[in-house]
């Protein structure tokens, strides 16, 4: 009795072996690409907020100044579009960096390309030019 359930067992574990490596997984550790999913939700809940933050700041500017100045709602309506132009450029810049961290993962990972200086937002420093 005692073999054939270690023939059982033996024959269970080929049978899982063969399925982990005919799917693709890691064993113990789900799809390879497991985390894509959550970082484009993560990416789109990003862009949303900077959105919606830079219009609740400029509809708050503008409904402040419309009241200290009695504008209404001209104040609103600018500060309205500031903040519609604030988030977009806020969103932009956002997916502009993430996709040259994509990019930059890509080429390390082939070995192909050497990245560029500096810390990626594009500015000089001028530390070193000083005396």
């Amino acid at each position: 009795m005692d073999d054939r359930d270690d023939s059982g067992l033996k024959e269970l574990e080929a049978r899982l072996k063969q399925a982990r490596s005919s799917t693709g997984r890691r064993t113990g550790d789900g799809p390879v690409n497991s985390r894509e999913p959550v970082k484009g939700v993560g990416f789109a809940a990003r862009v949303g907020t900077d959105i919606l933050a830079a219009l609740v700041v400029g509809l708050g500017l503008g409904w402040f100044i419309d009241r200290w100045l009695g504008t209404a709602p001209f104040g609103m309506l600018v500060f309205f579009v500031f903040g519609a132009a604030a988030g977009i450029r806020n969103a932009y810049v956002f997916a502009q960096r993430t996709m040259n961290e994509i990019d930059e993962g890509d080429t390390k990972s082939n070995g192909s390309a050497v990245p560029p200086e500096g810390d990626g937002s594009g500015r000089q420093d001028d530390a070193g030019d000083r005396r």
